[in-house]
């Protein structure tokens, strides 16, 4: 559930959805979590993040039976 544990990493879909791959080290200093998105940085070169978007149709409702 979100928010169960605060200050404990969590990795879900939705994390891997915005960030790409994620990286785990587990350490005596604790968890360690880096996305792929925060090392390669914000570059040209780089797909932008995707963002969540509504689809509004603009079929028309089949006609009932």
């Amino acid at each position: 559930a979100p928010g169960a544990c605060p200050g404990v990493p969590r990795i879900d879909r939705f994390t891997v959805w915005r960030d790409g791959p994620q990286a785990v080290w587990i350490g005596d200093g604790g968890v360690v979590v880096r996305s792929d998105r925060v090392l390669r940085g914000d570059r040209p070169w780089v797909p932008p993040a995707p963002f969540a978007r509504r689809v509004q149709l603009t079929l028309p409702l089949a006609q009932a039976e």
